[in-house]
């Protein structure tokens, strides 16, 4: 029979090391995002870049979905303008055209004169679609026109993202989500002075758990 016994005499110190994560500074416009990281804004910003072509283009802020790891945009607080129609505020899948691997997150601030305020765009096949995309405690004042159709949120092929805590103001659509397989959720979102709030087509599963949950429609009162 064989006995184990504690060893004594001997003390083993393990340390560990908190990694402080640095942030990014975003402190023009535009700004392509590759790398994994949080991007914080450093004040309030406008970008003059204006669509190119037909289909989605570059705009503002453009988030890769090749990045390894997860990307944190933190507006802080502040504003980016935008130059009015026919242009875009932040972009995820523009710059790739590869489905992403980890979260992207976009929080805290105002997206304000821009055609297109949030655009994911993913492609077919299924391994090319988007997922993971979060908004949270956005403003979004969208421009729209008689010729130029105003959208807060405008997701193609995107998955099992949330929308939450938001304002969606002044769009002609303020939230169209097309082509999804596993469904979206929006939490607490006002829609104000947006005519068609919702545009929800395509959706790839009969059963997408699309979720829209404690939300308002309303309008401006009247001066």
């Amino acid at each position: 029979m064989s006995a184990i016994s504690p060893q004594t005499g001997h003390t083993q110190s393990l340390t560990t090391q908190a990694v402080k994560s640095t942030s990014i500074k975003i402190s023009a416009l535009p700004f392509n995002i590759t790398a994994p990281g949080t991007y914080v804004l450093t004040g309030n910003l406008t970008c003059s870049l204006l669509r190119s072509g037909s289909g989605p283009s570059l705009g503002a802020i453009n988030i890769s979905t090749a990045a390894a790891g997860p990307v944190v945009v933190d507006l802080n607080g502040f504003t980016i303008t935008g130059p009015g129609s026919n242009s875009f505020a932040v972009t995820i899948g523009v710059l790739t055209t590869e489905g992403n691997t980890y979260p992207i997150t976009i929080k805290n601030g105002t997206i304000s004169n821009f055609e297109y305020a949030l655009t994911g765009i993913g492609t077919a096949p299924k391994q090319n679609n988007l997922s993971d995309i979060i908004a949270n405690n956005i403003v979004f004042d969208v421009t729209s026109t008689p010729t130029a159709v105003g959208y807060g949120i405008n997701f193609v092929y995107v998955n099992s993202s949330s929308i939450s805590n938001c304002t969606i103001n002044g769009a002609t659509v303020g939230i169209a989500d097309s082509a999804s397989v596993t469904g979206n959720s929006y939490n607490g979102i006002t829609f104000l002075n947006t005519p068609f709030p919702l545009n929800v087509e395509q959706q790839s599963a009969p059963n997408s758990p699309f979720v829209l949950d404690h939300c308002l429609f309303s309008v401006p009162p009247a001066k």
